[in-house]
């Protein structure tokens, strides 16, 4: 009897969460459609654990004709500041590509000046990157804020790093 509480109490929290998402995910669609013509969503390519690629799904936040290649449409700055825009990362963390707190995910491209330019940044590479860490919560995003992360790990430094990404997200946008 004992399994099946549990499990019918996993699958109550779970169901609200999903529906929130979900929700969420209705919402930016129409936003993002109504604001600025093309695809929802946009993807980038990221070195991860090992050194290996793989695929994140971003919602897009700028417009995708020529003429305004880089402007960002209205909702799309909200997505950003808030960091609603990443929300699609989600699954690269159900896939195990990253985690929810690590050393900061990079663009392919930035992973050559990382290790070009600070010593010691192959370390990052023995962990999944993450959706906040050292380098997104503190103030000053640089690589060394990710090299401490790897070295101080702890279940206890996660905690504290995603609480502390979330009340920074509040602060810039209340």
């Amino acid at each position: 009897m004992g399994i099946i509480v549990y499990i019918c109490t996993k699958i109550s929290e779970i169901i609200p969460l999903f529906c929130t998402i979900l929700l969420i995910y209705i919402i930016v669609i129409i936003f993002t459609k109504r604001q600025s013509p093309g695809p929802v969503f946009t993807k980038k390519r990221f070195e991860g654990q090992n050194g290996k690629t793989y695929t994140g799904i971003y919602f897009r936040t700028k417009h995708t004709d020529t003429e305004q290649e880089e402007s960002t449409f209205s909702f799309g700055t909200f997505l950003h500041k808030t960091h609603l825009d990443e929300l699609p990362l989600l699954f690269s963390i159900l896939k195990g590509q990253m985690s929810f707190a690590g050393p900061r995910y990079h663009a392919c491209p930035d992973m050559e000046t990382y290790h070009q330019n600070t010593d010691d940044y192959q370390v990052c590479e023995l962990v999944k990157p993450g959706l906040s860490g050292c380098g997104s919560a503190c103030t000053a995003n640089d690589a060394t804020n990710d090299i401490a992360y790897v070295q101080n790990w702890s279940i206890w430094l996660d905690a504290k790093l995603i609480l502390k990404m979330m009340t920074n997200t509040l602060k810039k946008n209340i």
